[in-house]
């Protein structure tokens, strides 16, 4: 395998060394280079509206010519990998793979390359280090995880380090990397020095909202009552794919005493900084989809005590106390799950 890699390297180092010579014209881009494992006998130069097929040798050597419709992201396809390109006029760039393994050989060659490279670097350091599974993030301890942050700061300033990357790809990764640390961070704060204080057992935190019939409704005005919480929004997709089988729900369990409050968090932020606006928008939700059960608008959002009290950080997220107020279950099967109705209907 060594000198098959070796073979190929230097094969690809003549390469590189002739198409430095070639001067490509500003409207075209010369895509060539060499596949281990040769997978197919071509691969696609794939972009927006466009397709070029570029065919592939019996010693997994490919070049082609082509005039580009325009300067940007491209794609080259071999029926399994996908390997991102950023093509400008005169590229003249020379790609070396494995077809087995992307991850353990890829390298780029020639003038226009660096951008390239980079958006294939940038994948692997995705795809390796563990930089957007945070749930393995969030599960480390303090030392581990600061560590982490700092090994990923680091991975990302040597990707980037290359003078020769497009400017505007650059700024905008640099600016998308530090917003997600940045973003980590702060999640992992809260996750491991907010965590909510709630167990199944004990009594619910308790809200004082207004109702969308007029007043406002406490958790104690419904004791005596089982009480089966949707906490959702208007904005939210995952929440509105349950509204019909909660208004299910509410019908087959009808004149049970069950009590079905369904608490709306759509806030100021997402309505032009209007909490008016906000409401209006629940209301008229509400109405338009004539939605049943008791619904509630949470004071604060987000911020309110009852939702900050659960950790609830995303919705839609079902919660169902005992008569007395007691949390069965912090957190709850959705409507559409048929396992709500088996404990529902083994409420005594």
């Amino acid at each position: 395998m060594k000198k098959i890699i070796v073979f190929i390297s230097i094969l690809l180092a003549l390469n590189s060394c002739k198409e430095k010579e070639e001067i490509i014209p500003n409207d075209q881009a010369k895509i060539s280079g060499l596949i281990a494992h040769k997978n197919t006998d071509e691969v696609q130069l794939l972009g927006k509206n466009f397709k070029e097929k570029i065919p592939v040798n019996a010693d997994g050597t490919f070049s082609k010519t082509i005039k580009l419709k325009s300067e940007g992201y491209y794609t080259l396809y071999d029926g399994k990998n996908k390997i991102p390109l950023y093509l400008t006029g005169g590229s003249n760039i020379n790609i070396l793979y494995d077809a087995l393994n992307t991850i353990k050989l890829m390298e780029f060659k020639g003038k226009g390359s660096e951008t390239s490279a980079f958006l294939n670097n940038k994948t692997k350091f995705e795809q390796t280090s563990d930089f957007y599974n945070t749930k393995k993030l969030y599960a480390l301890k303090k030392e581990d995880f600061d560590k982490k942050m700092e090994f990923f700061k680091t991975e990302i300033d040597k990707l980037l380090a290359n003078k020769n990357i497009d400017p505007k790809i650059k700024e905008r990764f640099r600016q998308q990397y530090d917003r997600r640390l940045v973003s980590m961070r702060n999640s992992y704060k809260n996750l491991k020095f907010n965590k909510p204080k709630v167990t199944k057992g004990q009594a619910s935190p308790t809200f004082n909202f207004e109702n969308y019939k007029g007043g406002t409704t406490k958790l104690s005005d419904l004791k005596g009552n089982y009480v089966y919480i949707d906490v959702w929004a208007t904005w939210c997709g995952p929440c509105k794919q349950q509204i019909p089988y909660l208004k299910k729900l509410e019908h087959e369990f009808k004149g049970k005493p069950i009590k079905f409050v369904s608490i709306s968090i759509d806030d100021a932020r997402r309505n032009g900084g209007s909490w008016d606006r906000a409401k209006e928008k629940w209301r008229k939700f509400v109405k338009d989809n004539k939605l049943g059960g008791i619904q509630l608008f949470a004071d604060k959002g987000w911020q309110s005590d009852f939702i900050k009290a659960y950790g609830i950080r995303g919705i839609p997220r079902f919660i169902l106390l005992d008569k007395e107020g007691k949390i069965l279950y912090p957190n709850a099967p959705r409507p559409s799950q048929t396992t709500i109705k088996n404990i529902l209907d083994n409420l005594e």
